[in-house]
């Protein structure tokens, strides 16, 4: 786990994510104080509303690269194929508690085949 911790592959985008933070921020605080200061300055604050948007959207962008990177991770599907096999993990995903869902349904009807046909999902209860 040390190791994907300082994989380059899955943190191949850290940085360019952190700036694409700090802009937004930056912006927004622009926004903010433009705002408070020339409420009567439309131009600017449309001007500025839509940079934040575009630094919003290339921030998910980014965002969205990286979670891939992070899926096809060398290192970390080779740890998840490992627990997959380790008897001590298999055991701890026993012990967690998962709901069970019931299916009622019993018998599938087809009425009336010849017109148009209709499939009723008989159910242990009564269906009305």
């Amino acid at each position: 786990m040390e190791e994907h911790e300082t994989c380059k592959h899955c943190h191949k985008y850290d940085k360019q994510m952190e700036q694409a933070k700090a802009k937004v921020e930056e912006v927004k605080k622009k926004l903010a104080d433009l705002q408070k200061n020339k409420p009567g300055a439309t131009k600017e604050i449309q001007k500025l509303t839509a940079d934040l948007e575009q630094k919003k959207e290339q921030s998910e962008i980014l965002h969205h690269q990286a979670l891939g990177n992070r899926t096809k991770c060398p290192i970390l599907n080779k740890l998840k194929s490992e627990r997959k096999g380790c008897s001590k993990c298999q055991g701890q995903e026993k012990k967690k508690h998962r709901a069970r869902v019931e299916n009622p349904l019993q018998r599938v009807c087809v009425v009336d085949k010849e017109k148009t046909p209709e499939i009723y999902l008989l159910a242990n209860n009564d269906v009305c």
